[in-house]
């Protein structure tokens, strides 16, 4: 019988059964029920709304406690769930639910059909919540197909459908709020659903679909091989039921290529990408024109895999196409329609994309504002709309970068705390909002040196690196961020602990990160400017070594001819260097002094001869080969001093002159150790030829000098020095000639320097010194080691210019005191956390704040006046004048004096010269009538004596230095 025999039929049934008949209602039920039927297989409006009005007369003949309410109640609801699927009247979903709930409330009765109304709310509410995404709905849909599945258990002809609906609300919940534990209970239940679908059921093939899309959503969460495989695999059998023809065909070839791109995406294959793109383009063979969302869907697809492959290729046409796909597809969405944010936001990464391709900021402008676009009409609760903005905090960070605008940085932030609020604890991307928005805190600070937004950037990347355990592939980046912001916060604050964490932080990241790894060198020179810093400020030798071994692990690093291993170099020497200077060369550094000429040889190696840096690197060089000759004392060691320091004596340089003379002492001191007279003979002519650089006339015979002042003081220095040479060679070779003209060149030299000129003080000293080597005694006559036709009046007149000279100055008797005292002063020691540094004290007279530049940084720059000492200035993380019981004169500046340093003669005139040199300053606080603190700086201080009578100022003592303050003494 066909269905409209039914209701003609039905029709007449219900003639039989007027109002008050007892068979009315049932009556009304087959005519409604055979009205739905038709209605299903035509789609004729005016059917289910008959239908629906029977029923409702038929409800209202059976009152609540009848025994069939319940059915009554649960066909009422199924018309009207009917007509809302065909029209979309959410009124009729409303009322659907409200009577399925009505009908579940009724006590059960045996065989009621209860699985069947449970099952049919569950999906009421589920439709309501994609609809207006209400989590009641949802949860309460999960609830019921709970129940439904327990009515129908293993055998139950149904049994499928319950599973196959609480996996659909599982997913729905998943994909809203990323809990793994509904994603793998929903590949659960597509398993046993394919389990009770064997080949040739007919719903076997979406359940394929379905397993593979939970399996490939598994893969991007935990990324496992085996999970996106066996999506490919079961999408490849669904596709083989799905042959060319097939109405569905489209569906398993789109989750096909969602499985092949994503494959892709993890291990970076370009077949499966081929692959994809060829069966998108497949897919939009086979959608018609007319069908716009399914082309529009499909259309965005091929755009992403098209972006894919010009990630990984650079193609600018498939940039290009990408771009004209995505337009494509938001033409032929209709205004409002629920897909509309997704390919905005899809075309606003296309655009980023080109953007960061092709620096064109309109690109730029039109992702910012399809972004904003998109957020807009994402509902509140979207799983798509925290990613949305995500994206565009990123957009928006970019610009503020390009442009500097304060108000693009802060809204990035604002938006971002959102992406926070959708990403609850127990989310799994929450990790990657907390570093985005501890970055874009940062980005702030660094702008406006905001020390709240530096602790929360801080707190903020703390809480992502507990959520990032040790595995993580991006556990190493955040701890060198948050090694980065707790180095800031040290250098603000000065705290030691954010120091050490800091160092620990990036310790750890090295040892997670393999050797191999391009991070490696950037992970090691990370952990070495915090260790460095930490030196500076706590001095520990144990820093300093693995500093040096960091920086050989760098080293390694480099191959030769890098184009940074020549500063790589300078680091490490500049550490090997400190370590020579901080602890005593003759207890066994035999290895660092070895390495320092080391190093300096190979940079020479990587500089061209003609490059400026080339001398500065022999200077080195002879500094270090010096230092092994004094500790070796080995004639091999001198020859191998002599021929760098040659080489930086070429012709036209400047200062040859000085290098002339540098390498004319160095052949004096291998005289004086090996007695060679080649060698004496060579400082001589080295020293002459110095003099003739200067266009000096000097003569010999008549032992007369025409000259002045104004020919220099280097000038000044090489008659010093060739009067040196010569004495040196007269007691040897015993020719007078040397004796002579040695006393001639320092009269010379001392008539450039007459009383009140600058350089009087050093020129008498120098003098002193050769003076005495000819065997000329200060107050007295020539010996009688001179021969008797040596110029007794040239010898007198020195001795009176060098007589008048030291009363004017008083030299000889203050240096001799002065050495006398450093000579008495006990070595440096730890005693009672104390530290008792010999040293000479400068007092400091008065201290001037500079006015701050820079509202930025923390530095805080004085002018300092000590007795005896030139002005300097000092770089320090605070005032401090700014406590007011602190003056000027509770400050010393001291230079601390290493028992090592020697002087030649006891009248101290080589010491003078040493400290008349600039040095390294330590600024102490005085705590107490016995104790001191030391202060930090920001850098080095460098202090230089006014003159000699400066010099003579600085008061010889022992403090006492608190070690808990104690940093780089």
């Amino acid at each position: 019988m066909s269905l409209d025999d039914l209701i003609a039929q039905n029709r007449k049934e219900l003639e039989y059964h007027p109002i008050g008949d007892a068979g009315r209602a049932g009556a009304l039920c087959d005519l409604a029920a055979s009205l739905d039927n038709i209605f299903m297989e035509k789609s004729e409006t005016a059917n289910i709304d008959e239908a629906i009005e029977l029923y409702r007369s038929a409800l209202d003949l059976r009152p609540p406690g009848h025994p069939d309410r319940f059915v009554t109640l649960h066909n009422l609801a199924a018309s009207l769930w009917h007509r809302y699927i065909k029209q979309g009247t959410m009124h009729d979903l409303e009322e659907a639910i409200i009577l399925g709930r009505a009908a579940i409330e009724l006590p059960p009765l045996v065989d009621d059909g209860r699985d069947n109304t449970l099952n049919d709310l569950g999906n009421f509410l589920f439709k309501r919540f994609c609809e207006s995404g209400a989590n009641a709905d949802l949860e309460e849909a999960i609830a019921l197909h709970r129940s439904a599945l327990d009515l129908r258990p293993v055998g139950h002809s149904s049994r499928s459908t319950s599973l196959a609906n609480l996996a659909a609300c599982l997913w729905r919940k998943y994909t809203k709020q990323a809990t793994m534990p509904d994603l793998q209970e929903t590949i659960m239940l597509h398993r046993a659903v394919l389990e009770l679908r064997p080949i040739g059921h007919s719903g076997r093939g979406l359940t394929l679909c379905e397993l593979a899309d939970g399996l490939r959503h598994r893969f991007d969460e935990l990324g496992t091989t085996a999970d996106i495989d066996e999506a490919i695999t079961l999408n490849r059998s669904a596709l083989d039921l799905h042959p060319a023809g097939h109405s569905y065909r489209y569906v398993p070839l789109q989750q096909l290529a969602h499985c092949l791109f994503e494959k892709h995406k993890e291990q970076a294959t370009m077949p499966e990408l081929e692959e994809a793109i060829t069966l998108i383009r497949s897919i939009l063979e086979l959608c018609p024109f007319d069908y716009r969302f399914r082309r529009a869907g499909s259309l965005s697809n091929l755009a992403a895999c098209l972006l894919m492959r010009f990630l990984r290729l650079g193609t600018n046409t498939d940039l290009d196409e990408s771009i004209a796909l995505h337009r494509s597809a938001s033409r032929l969405l209709p205004a409002g329609d629920k897909n509309w944010p997704q390919y905005l936001r899809r075309l606003a990464e296309c655009l980023w994309h080109k953007y960061l391709k092709q620096d064109t900021m309109s690109d730029l402008e039109e992702a910012i504002t399809l972004s904003r676009s998109a957020v807009q009409l994402y509902p509140p609760g979207h799983h798509w709309r925290a990613e949305t903005l995500s994206n565009l905090t990123k957009y928006l960070r970019k610009r503020f970068v390009t442009v500097g605008a304060n108000a693009d940085l802060d809204e990035a932030i604002v938006l971002c705390r959102a992406v926070l609020d959708l990403k609850p604890a127990g989310h799994s991307n929450r990790s990657d909002s907390l570093n985005q928005l501890a970055c874009y805190l940062w980005d702030r600070y660094r702008k406006q040196a905001t020390m709240p937004d530096l602790e929360e950037a801080i707190t903020l990347n703390r809480s992502a690196l507990e959520l990032r355990p040790l595995g993580h592939p991006d556990r190493v980046a955040t701890l060198r961020t948050l090694g980065e912001y707790l180095g800031e916060r040290f250098f603000r604050l000065g705290a030691c602990a954010d120091l050490a964490e800091a160092t620990a932080l990036h310790r750890e990241a090295l040892d997670i990160d393999p050797a191999g790894n391009p991070e490696w060198s950037t992970l090691l020179n990370t952990l070495v400017d915090r260790l460095n810093s930490r030196f500076e400020k706590q001095g520990e030798v144990v820093d300093l070594d693995e500093l040096i071994g960091l920086h050989r692990a760098i080293l390694e690093l480099r191959p030769l001819r890098h184009h940074k291993r020549t500063a790589f170099v300078d680091k490490l020497l500049l550490h090997v260097r400190q370590r020579l200077q901080n602890l005593d060369v003759t207890a066994g550094l035999n290895g660092d002094l070895d390495e320092a000429i080391m190093l300096v040889r190979c940079a020479l190696e990587l500089q061209p001869r003609e490059h400026p840096d080339y001398i500065l690197y022999l200077d080195k060089l002879i500094v270090y080969i010096w230092k092994q000759l004094q500790k070796n004392d080995l004639a091999a060691t001198l020859e191998e001093l002599v021929s760098p320091q040659r080489a930086t004596c070429p012709p036209g340089r400047p200062d040859r002159a000085a290098s002339l003379q540098d390498l004319a002492f160095t052949l004096l001191a291998g005289f004086q150790s090996v007695g060679r007279t080649a060698d004496v003979r060579g400082m001589v002519s080295l020293a002459q030829d110095s003099l003739s650089i200067l266009e000096t006339c000097l003569w010999c015979r008549k032992f007369q000098l025409e000259v002045c002042s104004s020919r220099g003081s280097v000038y000044e220095s090489s008659l010093h020095g060739l009067a040196r040479y010569l004495s040196e060679r007269f007691p040897r070779l015993a020719g007078t000639t040397d004796r002579d003209d040695g006393i001639k060149f320092e009269e010379a030299a001392l008539a450039l320097c007459p009383q009140g000129h600058p350089d009087s003080a050093e020129s008498l000293r120098n003098c002193l010194s050769n003076y005495r080597q000819l065997q000329i005694e200060g107050q007295g006559a020539i010996t009688q080691s001179i021969r008797p036709r040596t110029p007794i009046r040239t010898g007198l007149r020195l001795k009176r210019v060098i007589g008048d000279t030291i009363r004017k100055h008083s030299i000889p008797g203050s240096a001799r005191k002065m050495y006398q005292m450093l000579s008495s002063l006990p070595p440096a020691k730890f005693v009672n956390a104390r530290f008792f540094l010999p040293c000479i004290v400068y007092r400091v007279k008065s201290i001037v704040l500079t006015p701050k530049a820079d509202i930025i940084t923390p530095i805080r720059v004085h002018q300092i006046q000590a007795v005896g000492l030139k002005p300097i200035e000092v770089a320090l993380s605070g005032n401090l004048l700014e406590d007011t019981s602190s003056k000027a004169d509770s400050y010393v500046l001291v230079r601390p004096w290493y028992p090592a340093i020697k002087t030649v003669n006891g009248l101290g005139h080589h010491l003078l010269t040493w400290l008349e040199r600039p040095f390294n300053a330590l600024l102490l606080m005085n705590l107490s009538d016995d104790e001191y603190r030391k202060v930090a700086s920001f850098c080095n201080i460098t202090a230089c004596a006014t003159d000699l009578a400066g010099v003579l100022e600085g008061e010889v003592c022992t403090l006492a230095i608190s070690s808990i303050n104690l940093w780089n003494v």
